[in-house]
Order: structure tokens, then C-alpha cells, then sequence
């Protein structure tokens, strides 16, 4: 049993690709400020990333996106990322 988990630790650990989706606002303006200022979107075609730097990613992007939805006049707008 403990071999069978620490091979799915070391799978787990491996750089992995990944895709990303942004909700349309129905703002093309939003939209596109919101996508320039995500690292998740910026750093997707520099190739594979560990799982630790992709979650750090996502974390640091609920900051700038939440700034970018300020500046569009949304004060108490809620972001969320999901890694599946």
C-alpha cells in the first residue's frame, strides 16, 4: 500500500500542462484586462509546471484579478479558481 501512494506522489510531482478557461463577462474590455493580467494565462505556454508553482500561480492571480474587477467598478466581486 505505502509503495502504491508514493508512486502516486511521484506522479503527482511531475510538471504538468494546463488548460484555462475565463467566464465571458460580456465585457470585452474586462475581458481582456482580466486575461493580460493573469500569470496563470501569461506563463500557460512556457511549458509544463509543477503542481506547487501552478497553485501559486492561481493564488497570486485572485489578487490580480480582484484589482482589475475594482478598477472596472465591481467592489465586491468574489474570484475563484479551480484546479481540477
Amino acid at each position: 500500500m505505502a509503495l502504491c501512494t508514493a508512486a502516486r506522489l511521484v506522479a503527482a510531482a511531475e510538471p504538468q500542462s494546463y488548460q484555462l478557461t475565463f467566464p465571458k463577462t460580456g465585457d470585452k474590455a474586462l475581458d481582456a484586462a482580466l486575461r493580460a493580467s493573469s500569470q496563470l494565462e501569461s506563463l500557460r505556454q512556457k511549458g509544463p509546471v509543477d503542481p506547487l508553482a501552478l497553485v501559486l500561480r492561481a493564488q497570486r492571480d485572485v489578487a490580480r484579478l480582484e484589482t482589475v474587477l475594482q478598477s472596472f467598478g465591481y467592489y465586491q466581486s468574489r474570484v475563484e479558481i479551480t484546479i481540477e
